[in-house]
């Protein structure tokens, strides 16, 4: 779903009775898709809401730059070099650069939604 425009997954969707103004609310609560923040919107069970087109991609690490900037490839032979590694955790960014210092073969998953 999308709350306050984010993309976010639910993890908690609760209904309360009709009052006496005739609605049925919708109490749900998600997680942003990118940054885990947690998010919270009420609003009537008889509104639509919007579902972001998420996407996700397979990619093939080719390189690190020296500013954390990352050379990635699709199968097809299309390069994507826009991602950065520092947007990452400190976990993440360590195993990624060690495992890539060892040689090892890297295949990292790219999410898109809602332009991000």
């Amino acid at each position: 779903c999308v709350i306050k425009n984010r993309p976010c997954k639910i993890i908690e969707y609760t209904t309360s009775k009709t009052g006496k103004h005739g609605h049925a609310k919708a109490n749900i609560t998600a997680t942003d898709i990118f940054t885990e923040k947690k998010l919270e919107e009420i609003c009537p069970t008889s509104h639509n809401m919007y579902a972001p087109n998420v996407t996700r991609a397979e990619y093939s690490l080719i390189d690190i730059a020296d500013d954390d900037q990352l050379t990635l490839q699709n199968a097809e032979g299309d390069l994507l070099e826009h991602l950065n590694l520092s947007t990452s955790s400190k976990e993440v960014q360590d195993l990624v650069k060690r495992k890539f210092a060892a040689g090892d073969d890297l295949q990292v998953q790219v999410v898109k939604a809602m332009d991000e």
